[in-house]
């Protein structure tokens, strides 16, 4: 806008409105709301209205309630075993093998990845063509050495089991030659349940034995047409099981 458009805006205002006395400027109604008039409420502020049914909403009471814990009474022994869950089951069974190598002073490791080497952790593991069973893979001979079967072994749970492994190696760790004190490696305690006869020598078979072939790809490492306690070790440490399995 010019400055002379300014001016005669500014004129025409003037004109109309301030020097004519019929013509008014038009009001601007601003309605007034007298907050001063409005109830209050116990604490000096304003009441909530509900302005569906025009009334005052309802005012707040509610109640408090205080729970009382209840005491459950002390559990006492009945002197009946206890039906295990399937995680103490497993909690168990650690403990247990646990216990048995200390008796048969080995590394419960060892322990456990000789049966899982030999069953995969399977009580009921059963091979085809020989009709081993269970954790160790036990014979239907060496079931009778024990006093039990194959089928009875099949038949029991890992606990129970258990309890045949130890015998087992104890067994045969002295009839190898070990004294009861002697610590067992990875190596002597594969070959207890490999050829048990011979789990003091370093080479336990070779190609020219009939003990030889059937176990040659999963023992014999190197190719070399025999089979060690080395090469059963090693074997062990690929099958080395983590504590962690059982509490999952």
């Amino acid at each position: 806008m010019t400055y002379y458009n300014f001016i005669y805006m500014n004129n025409f205002f003037l004109n109309r409105y301030l020097y004519n006395p019929v013509v008014t400027m038009p009001l601007i109604y601003i309605p007034f709301f007298n907050f001063h008039a409005m109830p209050k409420n116990d604490f000096g502020g304003f009441k909530v209205y509900d302005f569906s049914n025009n009334k005052p909403a309802p005012e707040d009471k509610r109640e408090t309630y205080t729970v009382k814990r209840e005491e459950k009474p002390e559990e006492k022994f009945s002197g009946k075993k206890e039906k295990l869950t399937d995680e103490k089951k497993e909690n168990e069974f650690l403990r247990k093998t646990k216990r048995i190598a200390r008796q048969i002073n080995c590394d419960y490791r060892d322990l456990l990845a000789l049966m899982n080497s030999e069953s995969g952790l399977r009580h009921t593991a059963v091979n085809k063509s020989s009709n081993a069973t269970g954790l160790i893979q036990f014979t239907p001979q060496t079931a009778r050495d024990l006093g039990t079967s194959v089928e009875e072994l099949k038949n029991m749970t890992a606990l129970e089991q258990l309890d045949y492994v130890k015998k087992y190696l104890e067994k045969y760790k002295k009839a190898a030659g070990f004294k009861s004190n002697e610590k067992l490696d990875a190596g002597d305690l594969y070959a207890l349940v490999f050829l048990p006869a011979r789990a003091k020598r370093d080479v336990l078979t070779d190609s020219s034995e009939k003990y030889y072939k059937p176990n040659a790809p999963a023992l014999d490492l190197n190719k070399d047409g025999k089979i060690t306690k080395t090469e059963l070790a090693q074997r062990m440490n690929t099958h080395k099981v983590s504590d962690f399995v059982f509490f999952a």
